[in-house]
């Protein structure tokens, strides 16, 4: 199965937002494509910051 025809990941992440979605998307993905979980935690904690989805 051809994965890229499937999913469309949205690089430009404007709000906390945007960046939930893509890393939602990336986390899906994540044992597909042999990312571990270790490897997306510096991601994951730029979530830690404004409650505000819509904060830059």
């Amino acid at each position: 199965t051809d994965l890229s025809s499937k999913y469309l990941l949205r690089s430009n992440a404007n709000t906390s937002n945007d960046l939930q979605k893509l890393l939602r998307s990336i986390n899906f993905v994540r044992p597909l494509l042999g990312i571990t979980t270790e490897e997306l935690s510096p991601s994951f904690n730029l979530l830690k910051g404004d409650p505000d989805l819509t904060s830059v």
